[in-house]
């Protein structure tokens, strides 16, 4: 038998900032992605709002 269980990878997302246009959005997001450190995304919300979402990004350890 199979769990219905939602399996979550990575970690949860966080509203970063709301603009009234895409490309004010977008820019924020790319401004974000060039600083590092983040990931970030661009969603679209119920009231044609644009949400900015980020996340940490893991870093791995290397061993050697």
């Amino acid at each position: 038998m199979t769990d219905n269980k939602e399996n979550k990878l990575g970690k949860p997302w966080k509203n970063h900032k709301i603009y009234l246009t895409y490309e004010e959005a977008d820019q924020e997001r790319k401004r974000l992605l060039q600083e590092g450190g983040h990931e970030a995304k661009v969603k679209k919300k119920v009231d044609d709002r644009f949400v900015v979402k980020t996340r940490v990004i893991k870093h791995e350890k290397r061993n050697n």
